[in-house]
């Protein structure tokens, strides 16, 4: 049973610790929270102070003296839930903190158990398509409390404070699909911050909006969104292509630590999760990839119908630094939950200890595949 102890942490009021055990090593995954407090950027909180989740995750008995990552979460689903799912073996983060690391994740503003815009308790701010009752919201949706840019300034933040704790060592970053916007476009106006980068499925768009296509759909202007537990299970469903990519198992924890992160939207009906809208389109596009000069591992999966390989091959192309583009087999865009998740893992781990994967510095790979 997890054992949670409650004492003063450095630069937090609080912080919570739980000790549990990893189901396939035995070994001791240590977990803590804390909250960090400063002024947001964000055109709807400008000026007003908000809180930041940092979450952590060291080994026991394991000396994290290989330096410092923090993972970087994407559009929908919280830090703590992406990179650390307390199931079996899947979590990403305790994989990295095994090999060595001091691994963090953050939860920004809107998410989990960072500070929530008050506008996301208002259903006339979802998009018209999603408001329960259109009829009782005569005034459009206010636009999102945050931005990318806002979002950048908060990690430079935590950077910053984690660096504050590291001798002013950079940090390692690790993105998964919104993720990679927000990781890429801060190593690309702060190279001196950021070791290496790893970016699962980064949404990049090298064209910006432009690529969208002036036939393409088009955005319903909104605050935030919402998901359910179909919509959750049954997107990612339709990024299943081989057998036994996802355990049903897995999925489920996924979805239960996911509402767990969001108790306001656990009471709507159905419940669902919330999450800010952000509009990157021209924010993380060629003109960044051409300044981004940290050495870059990119990986995707075939499945994946959210952040398409060809995109993610496009950044590769256009970064001004080293980077390795991986094919991973058997994946969709939840691939850090899926079959092939340990190839992903040991990759990272190469990546952040050696800068490579299968002998590369530069150049694509494949994993996963019969051979």
């Amino acid at each position: 049973m997890a054992r949670q102890i409650r004492r003063a942490a450095g630069f937090a009021a609080s912080l919570a610790i739980t000790l549990m055990a990893t189901a396939a090593s035995g070994q001791q995954v240590i977990r803590s929270d804390t909250y960090l407090t400063h002024k947001s950027v964000g055109p709807g909180l400008a000026g007003s102070d908000v809180r930041i989740l940092l979450h952590r995750v060291t080994i026991a008995g394991v000396q994290p003296r290989k330096g410092t990552v923090l993972f970087v979460h994407g559009g929908g689903t919280p830090g703590t839930v992406s990179f650390d799912l307390a199931h079996a073996d899947y979590s990403w983060m305790a994989s990295v903190a095994a090999a060595g690391f001091d691994t963090y994740s953050i939860d920004f503003v809107g998410y989990g158990g960072s500070t929530r815009p008050a506008i996301m308790s208002d259903p006339c701010n979802l998009a018209r398509s999603q408001q329960p009752d259109p009829a009782a919201c005569p005034n459009p949706p206010k636009p999102p409390a945050t931005t990318l840019a806002s979002d950048v300034e908060d990690l430079n933040f935590v950077v910053d404070t984690l660096r504050s704790r590291n001798k002013g060592q950079p940090v390692a970053l690790v993105g998964w699909s919104l993720g990679g916007p927000r990781a890429g476009v801060f190593a690309a106006r702060h190279p001196d911050k950021v070791s290496r980068l790893v970016l699962l499925a980064p949404a990049y768009r090298r064209n910006g909006a432009a690529s969208r296509g002036a036939n393409g759909p088009q955005m319903e202007p909104r605050a935030y969104g919402t998901q359910n537990r179909a919509e959750f299970l049954g997107g990612w469903g339709g990024q299943v292509g081989c057998p036994d990519q996802r355990d049903p198992r897995a999925a489920e924890a996924a979805w239960t630590a996911l509402i767990a992160t969001d108790p306001e939207g656990a009471r709507l009906n159905p419940p669902a999760r919330r999450a800010p809208f952000l509009d990157y389109l021209n924010d993380f596009t060629r003109r960044e990839a051409t300044m981004l000069t940290t050495p870059t591992l990119m990986i995707v999966g075939p499945f994946d119908k959210q952040v398409p390989a060809i995109a993610v091959k496009e950044l590769h192309e256009d970064m001004a630094g080293p980077s390795v583009f991986v094919d991973l087999g058997c994946s969709g865009h939840q691939a850090m939950w899926e079959k092939n998740r340990h190839l992903l893992f040991r990759a990272t781990v190469d990546w952040l200890s050696k800068g490579q994967v299968e002998g590369l510095s530069r150049g694509e790979a494949r994993l996963g595949y019969p051979s």
